[in-house]
């Protein structure tokens, strides 16, 4: 069985880490590096997590998934972010992503 995998990210190297270290595992990588094509990436797929940048050149990573979860309630994220802001991370738990990491990695 594939896993559908959506990594959302401005940063090349942060969408190619993810797809470098799912290679050789049975994982489809879809990449979108903005807003406006995660959202149609998204729309046009079904994964099973979703891992996005909190700051995108276009869109607010919060407010996208908010809006990603308004179509799929129950998707799995994991918002990511160089930017450690502490009510950014909490606002991201109430909306309830899965965890939320600080970069770098």
């Amino acid at each position: 069985m594939t896993a559908h995998l959506l990594v959302v990210d401005d940063d090349h190297n942060t969408t190619s880490l993810f797809e470098g270290l799912t290679r050789n595992m049975p994982v489809d990588v879809a990449v979108a590096y903005d807003g406006a094509s995660a959202r149609r990436l998204f729309h046009d797929g079904d994964f099973n997590l979703v891992l996005m940048d909190q700051r995108l050149p276009d869109a607010n990573g919060l407010e996208l998934l908010r809006e990603m979860r308004r179509e799929r309630p129950r998707q799995v994220c994991i918002l990511m972010t160089g930017y450690t802001d502490l009510r950014d991370a909490l606002a991201a738990v109430r909306e309830g992503v899965f965890d939320y990491l600080t970069k770098p990695f």
